[in-house]
């Protein structure tokens, strides 16, 4: 038996180098394994944002940004970029930007990829909020007298998306729906 193995090893010497080589390079590499998922960002205009996404591999991943099924192109490669790939394989924007010529809007997903192979993350969406304008009219300070009620308006700007309400008394803030668009208090008589 040794020796037909000893002759087939000498007529084809080539196929034991791949066994080895096979054998070498299996034991040494891990394809990618995302660690973090980006999720959904709301930003306002103009500020920074960060999408996460994080694999660990060996050999180290390549990390690649998708936007709308578009590569994102980053600083440095781009010297006009206002997005940075982090060493982590975070997407970090300087400012989110709004605009006709450019908007950081829209659907996200990372890529992570070596010799290994390569696996993609869940997909989060990008959102820039904006308030057009400022509060039409908004409660002030009131004076009330006792067992009197007072009505405090506030009418909200504009805006994506649609701004919410939320009403505070002396620092904490109060059950109420976010519908509620001015409040009606009466003053307790053991108020003063």
């Amino acid at each position: 038996m040794t020796g037909e193995n000893d002759l087939l090893k000498m007529r084809k010497p080539h196929l034991t180098l791949a066994r080895l080589l096979l054998v070498v390079a299996a034991g040494h590499g891990s394809p990618p394994v995302l660690v973090e998922h980006p999720a959904d960002v709301l930003v306002a205009r103009d500020l920074p944002a960060t999408l996460r996404c994080e694999a660990r591999a060996d050999p180290r991943p390549t990390i690649t940004w998708v936007k709308d099924g578009v590569v994102v192109t980053t600083a440095p490669s781009d010297p006009n970029s206002h997005r940075v790939l982090l060493p982590a394989g975070h997407l970090f924007f300087l400012r989110a930007v709004r605009g006709k010529r450019d908007d950081d809007r829209g659907t996200y997903w990372c890529k992570a990829s070596n010799s290994e192979g390569e696996v993609t993350s869940r997909k989060a969406t990008l959102d820039i909020g904006v308030l057009r304008g400022e509060f039409p009219e908004e409660p002030l300070d009131t004076w009330v007298a006792r067992r009197e009620e007072v009505e405090l308006p506030c009418t909200l700007p504009e805006g994506h998306p649609p701004p919410r309400v939320s009403w505070r008394k002396d620092g904490t803030t109060l059950n109420i729906t976010d519908k509620v668009r001015s409040m009606r208090i009466r003053c307790p008589t053991s108020a003063i």
